[in-house]
């Protein structure tokens, strides 16, 4: 539970939006973390699938997302488990932002290597296949910062690869 209080800190010295740490214990047999409630609250995963979606919310949605990870990669921040699941979103106020749950694995480096991005955007990636090529293709210009180009293929065929393996895996483990 260390790692993951100490990721959250790290979140919100970044700005990035995530759960607010309330306390924080361990002992010889165990450890805890205890957050703010962020209910209620619904997961990406189970919310991009919803039939009552509007197309908007939707494309509000991408954005917002590939912002958020544009920020947390610039912060220098990877999650490793990067996952639709692991975004979540309050159904009460939808004006507030997605958060990012889940951060027992996340990670700052001095410098976050082209690895760490490959496999956090391979992840969403993965997650989002009911996506279209058009939200697709929102999420990368907002992700970029610009329209997607030539200068940006090794990045996307990296993802793209990296995608592959995760479904590959998904699939000979039945996950």
């Amino acid at each position: 539970a260390r790692v993951e209080w100490e990721a959250l800190w790290r979140f919100h010295e970044a700005s990035l939006p995530t759960m607010t740490p309330v306390a924080f214990g361990e002992s010889d047999s165990g450890s805890f973390v205890l957050t703010e409630s962020l209910e209620p609250g619904r997961k990406l995963s189970a919310l991009a699938t919803e039939p009552s979606l509007t197309a908007s919310r939707l494309r509000r949605l991408v954005s917002e997302v590939a912002g958020l990870a544009r920020r947390m990669h610039d912060a220098g921040i990877h999650h490793q488990d990067f996952y639709l699941g692991h975004l979540l979103c309050r159904v009460d106020q939808p004006g507030e932002p997605v958060f990012v749950l889940d951060l027992g694995r996340a990670r700052r480096l001095r410098r976050l290597g082209r690895r760490w991005i490959v496999k956090d955007l391979a992840q969403l990636n993965y997650s989002a296949a009911g996506l279209t090529v058009a939200d697709r293709f929102r999420f990368l210009r907002e992700y970029l910062g610009h329209r997607p180009g030539e200068a940006d293929r090794p990045l996307l065929e990296s993802v793209a690869r990296k995608s592959a393996a995760i479904a590959r895996h998904s699939s000979k483990h039945r996950l």
